[in-house]
């Protein structure tokens, strides 16, 4: 990958943080694969797995200071609320499209 494409990646997976996704290493290696595949991108990827490397994850969070690694903590009664079945609905046709269009 070039410094676009890492970028577009970065700004993918942020976007998954800013819809209250928990932003995992999984997560990271997941998308990474498909973000390789999407575009044809040469890569040493495990196709059987559909994952990046666990070197490459350690590689990239050195490179993207701006994605770290959070602990979750206890959701605020509030918050909690709004996590009724139209709300969340709503939210993963959101992340479904977008992982579509990218």
């Amino acid at each position: 990958m070039n410094e676009a494409q890492e970028c577009d990646l970065v700004n993918r997976i942020i976007r998954f943080a800013n819809k209250g996704m928990s932003i995992t290493p999984m997560l990271i290696r997941s998308q990474a694969f498909i973000f390789s595949e999407k575009y044809e991108l040469k890569h040493n990827f495990n196709k059987d797995i559909g994952l990046a490397s666990k070197d490459w994850l350690k590689m990239f969070l050195k490179r993207h200071l701006e994605i770290s690694k959070r602990k979750t903590q206890l959701i605020n009664p509030a918050r909690a609320q709004k996590l009724n079945r139209p709300i969340v609905s709503q939210n993963f046709e959101e992340i479904k499209e977008k992982t579509n269009q990218l």
